[in-house]
């Protein structure tokens, strides 16, 4: 029994690695008119899913391979997470050379949308300019001007910090996590990164953890949590975990107070600092 037990808990660890970890991009070889590689997803828990995004990646290239004709398609993975992936299509003759960038999210086997990502508007449009099609890279954005053009622009992610949607910041960037452990020590960063802070709050009471940065411009909330123990909502007193999003913009030595405060209140009851170098 105790076997039993022991192999079942090594299973349920394996599953959750296994489904954290990224989806595998395989090449499938091409023969006929069109030679080359083919890119495939692997991995994915949910079958269904995994047959939608390689539909997808497959519709793709199909629409830019039937402009050439004979051709060669190869394609490069621009960004490769749990839950999306980018892919970056080229398909090339003696003729020319036509590009498809595919953001495909994970979660639903379909094209993702930009807009789960990021938050449009006019301060976006001024970052990264028109575009025709936007593409998941490593360090940023990668942007192409026409249908089937390179995309030879890249906006760094740290430049759309302000409009990134906390809730989905950790599908495309890592996310530092820290504690009010982190008191009086120095946090080192890249410009660019997000932190998000976990600490014990009770709203219920109407307390909150208020942020104080002598930078607003540099470091900044983006967005926030709150968790309540489980079979415990609406019970007043319960105490729960507040996540305060945090996004480091430029580089520079910051320190960051955090108070536990109403917000009627001109005192905070509890309150610690930490320094964030980002360098």
């Amino acid at each position: 029994m105790k076997f039993t037990g022991l192999f079942l808990a090594l299973m349920m660890m394996a599953s959750v690695a296994f489904a954290e970890q990224p989806a595998t991009v395989y090449s499938r070889v091409m023969s006929g008119s069109v030679t080359g590689m083919m890119p495939e997803t692997d991995g994915l828990d949910n079958v269904d899913l995994q047959k939608s995004a390689n539909s997808v990646l497959r519709n793709a290239a199909e629409s830019i391979t039937k402009q050439l004709g004979s051709c060669n398609l190869s394609y490069t993975v621009t960004l490769n997470r749990p839950s999306v992936v980018g892919i970056l299509l080229k398909a090339e003759n003696a003729s020319g050379v036509l590009y498809k960038g595919i953001n495909i999210d994970l979660t639903t086997g379909k094209e993702l949308d930009l807009t789960d990502i990021f938050r449009e508007g006019n301060g976006r449009k001024e970052v990264t300019g028109a575009y025709y099609h936007a593409l998941l890279g490593e360090d940023g954005l990668m942007l192409c001007d026409s249908a089937g053009a390179s995309y030879d622009r890249v906006v760094p992610y740290k430049d759309l910090l302000p409009f990134i949607r906390a809730a989905a910041a950790n599908r495309i960037l890592p996310i530092t996590k820290l504690t009010n452990a982190v008191e009086d020590r120095v946090v080192p960063v890249k410009p660019g990164a997000l932190l998000a802070v976990k600490l014990d709050a009770n709203r219920s009471t109407g307390y909150s953890w208020a942020l104080h940065t002598p930078d607003a411009a540099a470091v900044y909330e983006i967005g926030r949590s709150y968790i309540m123990p489980m079979n415990m909502d609406n019970q007043t007193g319960v105490q729960g975990s507040e996540i305060i999003f945090l996004a480091v913009q430029k580089p520079g030595l910051y320190k960051v107070t955090m108070e536990y405060k109403r917000g009627w209140e001109m005192m905070g009851v509890q309150n610690f600092s930490f320094d964030i170098a980002a360098y």
